[in-house]
């Protein structure tokens, strides 16, 4: 609970914790969308796949994480505590979320969010869905897309692929279907 570093370290802690954290959960939707379209389309996806196109994904999943970590930089605070039991001041670094939403009107709504859904809530859930619930369900739909199909291809005599293809393929998806299962098993406590 004690901070040395000063207020610029703070802000830039905070923030690289939840943009690293954010951008890390997009490239994982961004990598299990590739391995979809590699494997559900593998010959159109070719055309497609260029190292442009590569990087500007890339770049707007590092975009979406900054607009992400935007609440989290207006609100992060350096501040001075006192404990008066011990007689000590010292700093701490911590996202100091207002009370309430500060509506201008105070009607039964507005009580209503500003008792259930303060702004310390609100980003929770927004946290929540965006860094978890809603990449969990994009990338089991996608997975179950890639298992159903090297499944049925497997197993389906019309199929004619090289084995150096369909090995490249099933090592690559484990590969990243390892990924996805231990950002499940570890995140999920947390969240």
């Amino acid at each position: 609970q004690r901070w040395r570093f000063g207020s610029i370290i703070c802000t830039l802690n905070l923030s690289i914790n939840y943009l690293c954290q954010c951008s890390g959960v997009f490239i994982l939707v961004v990598l299990s969308i590739d391995r979809y379209l590699s494997v559900i389309y593998p010959h159109a996806v070719n055309k497609f796949r260029t190292d442009r196109r590569a990087r500007i994904t890339i770049l707007i999943s590092w975009i979406l994480s900054f607009l992400f970590i935007i609440p989290v930089v207006i609100y992060t605070e350096f501040i001075n505590i006192n404990d008066d039991t011990n007689n000590i001041t010292f700093f701490s670094c911590i996202i100091n979320w207002p009370e309430s939403w500060n509506f201008s009107n105070n009607n039964s709504f507005t009580q209503f969010v500003d008792f259930y859904l303060t702004p310390y809530h609100a980003f929770n859930a927004y946290s929540f869905f965006l860094n978890y619930i809603i990449p969990v369900m994009i990338i089991s739909i996608l997975y179950t897309q890639i298992l159903f199909r090297l499944h049925t291809n497997h197993n389906s005599t019309t199929f004619r692929k090289s084995k150096h293809k369909k090995k490249s393929h099933r090592k690559i998806t484990k590969m990243v279907l390892t990924i996805i299962i231990c950002y499940i098993l570890f995140w999920t406590p947390y969240w």
